[in-house]
């Protein structure tokens, strides 16, 4: 079984994945889907975050794990996840960047309102757990 670190994108938290987290987990993954740095729970104020913030707390993440992790980003968590894997190479087992049709969450900032889309979360996952299988065979 594979550890994942899922990463969300702007105007959400980790909280985005709670409903693909425990499918990943039902089937035998371990999966860490932290707060980048201004957003979700974390108190950094959202003005003074960089990209740069944003692999160096990922990258604190990845130095206490074990073993190579699957990177799954979606939207800015794409972007951050393609700066984390020159960072840490060697830490991971695959990446996987969700497109832009596959959203997890929906943002609305002029109504200053983050709604969890309803997209069928099963199919996320397995989704996910497809493409990390694919990455990895493609590397090999």
């Amino acid at each position: 079984m594979a550890t994942f670190m899922l990463v969300h994108g702007a105007c959400t938290g980790g909280w985005c994945w709670e409903k693909v987290t425990p499918l990943l987990a039902a089937n035998g993954h371990r999966v860490c889907a932290p707060d980048l740095p201004g957003l979700g729970k974390d108190d950094t104020p959202p003005a003074n975050v960089t990209l740069a913030d944003n692999v160096e707390k990922l990258s604190r993440l990845l130095d206490k794990m074990e073993e190579p992790v699957v990177l799954v980003g979606h939207s800015l968590g794409g972007i951050t996840i393609s700066q984390l894997a020159e960072a840490r190479r060697r830490k991971l087992k695959a990446l996987v960047s969700l497109p832009k049709g596959v959203t997890v969450t929906t943002c609305h900032i002029g109504a200053q309102t983050v709604q969890a889309q309803r997209k069928e979360s099963v199919e996320l996952a397995q989704r996910i757990i497809v493409e990390s299988q694919r990455t990895r065979s493609k590397a090999s």
